[in-house]
């Protein structure tokens, strides 16, 4: 029976258009703090998991520092 339902769900067309959202909302954005000069505050965000792109890493434009 629990195949039968699945199956069901999977090809009914209201189903599909009526589907409820499994996350959690989210809450409001916070804003962020007003640096006082410049550079006083940086922020990085690494991508992992990319694959290479003809020997060139994509963060140093395919130099390598040591």
């Amino acid at each position: 029976m629990y195949r039968s339902v699945q199956d069901y769900i999977a090809q009914c067309e209201v189903c599909q258009r009526t589907k409820t959202e499994t996350l959690a909302q989210v809450g409001l954005l916070q804003p962020l703090l007003i640096p006082y000069q410049v550079l006083d505050d940086i922020s990085l965000e690494f991508i992992e998991g990319l694959s290479p792109s003809h020997e060139k890493d994509g963060f140093s434009g395919g130099r390598r520092y040591t």
